[in-house]
């Protein structure tokens, strides 16, 4: 589905020569790629729904839940699937010093809300676990869809429980956040990278006890309208590759080029100046998956960026809230065929505007 936001902060570490990156993959709707899976007991079909729900798909919900619940009497359970797609953008073989998922439970839920809190008429605990789904090379079936994903067809995930990160206990029915140490697991991920470009499919999370009811923990997916809701993972690591020098150092992309023309259609026209030393570093170029645009943001502000394709059409438009310093803006290209195209930044004291070719 999918356009991806990323922030990056990116520290210099003298004594190693390495240079320390901090990024934050939260995906919208069109990048997303997060489902729940749903099954009733004996594939009992629940009122309104035109099947057993073992074999539906619900990746464009807005919530997803783990739990172990009753319907109209029959017992049901749920999970959920998240992949961030952005840790492709990371070089392979990074060595992670830290990764945190982070899961929103919304103000307001359509379902119940988190059966664990102080006062809750469900006292029983409704912690979770995290696990890492297995890599593509362990079985082209882990490689799941968001659209075409259900209980049935579901991943494997890893069978070692010693590899699963516990989901702590709710505290509130709503407006919560759980937080979650996937540091260990990212770092398979990214090993994984190396040989296996089906690596990265991310974390199945699930109810610890999917016996006895009633249990539940419920999450916004990128599906949601409000983005700050939306699942997050900041990851902190070291790129494989060495810097070649320990001091900070602030790329320039440098144009070929004085002005582009964009645009005589019944759009309007675009004629976007630039500047013969951008302040954009765009990385890959060309790119087969997406970009990473890198600048300085000289204050803390709204950045918007866009992307216009040849013609001078808007193709994408985000906004995102960013600190001062060095940042980093992942723009997936998954979605867009093959050709030119120009992204702009606009905000923070930067007014760029640079050419990219997606492959």
């Amino acid at each position: 589905m999918k356009h991806t936001l990323l922030l990056a902060t990116a520290l210099s570490c003298a004594a190693t020569a390495i240079a320390q990156t901090t990024v934050t993959f939260k995906s919208d709707a069109t990048a997303g790629q997060d489902a729940g899976l749903y099954r009733m007991d004996n594939n009992v079909i629940p009122t309104g729904y035109p099947a057993t729900p073992a074999t539906m798909n619900f990746g464009n919900a807005a919530e997803a839940s783990i739990l172990r619940w009753t319907f109209n009497g029959d017992p049901g359970t749920t999970r959920l699937l998240i992949r961030f797609t952005g840790l492709n953008s990371i070089p392979a073989g990074s060595q992670i010093l830290s990764a945190q998922l982070n899961l929103f439970t919304p103000a307001t839920t359509s379902n119940w809300g988190n059966s664990y809190f102080s006062g809750s008429p469900y006292p029983l605990a409704n912690n979770g676990w995290v696990k890492r789904v297995q890599p593509g090379s362990a079985g082209a079936s882990n490689n799941w869809n968001e659209q075409t994903v259900t209980w049935n067809n579901q991943p494997a995930v890893d069978p070692n429980s010693a590899n699963w990160v516990s989901l702590p206990l709710t505290t509130s029915r709503w407006n919560y956040t759980a937080s979650v140490n996937v540091t260990a697991m990212v770092q398979q991920i990214m090993n994984g990278l190396l040989s296996d470009p089906n690596a990265n499919n991310g974390f199945l999370v699930m109810m610890a006890d999917e016996i006895n009811y009633y249990r539940s923990q419920i999450f916004a997916t990128s599906d949601d309208p409000n983005c700050a809701y939306w699942p997050e993972l900041i990851v902190r690591y070291n790129p494989r590759q060495s810097v070649a020098s320990s001091a900070p150092q602030e790329a320039t992309a440098v144009l070929q080029m004085d002005r582009i023309a964009i645009g005589d259609g019944p759009e309007k026209a675009l004629n976007l100046k630039v500047k013969t030393e951008s302040k954009l570093s765009i990385s890959p170029n060309p790119a087969s998956n997406g970009w990473n645009i890198r600048f300085v943001a000289e204050a803390a502000s709204t950045v918007t960026v866009n992307v216009y394709d040849m013609a001078g059409k808007l193709i994408r438009t985000t906004q995102q809230e960013l600190p001062k310093g060095i940042c980093s803006i992942y723009q997936s290209a998954t979605q867009l065929a093959p050709g030119v195209y120009f992204i702009e930044v606009l905000g923070a004291g930067v007014d760029s505007r640079e050419k990219v070719v997606k492959q």
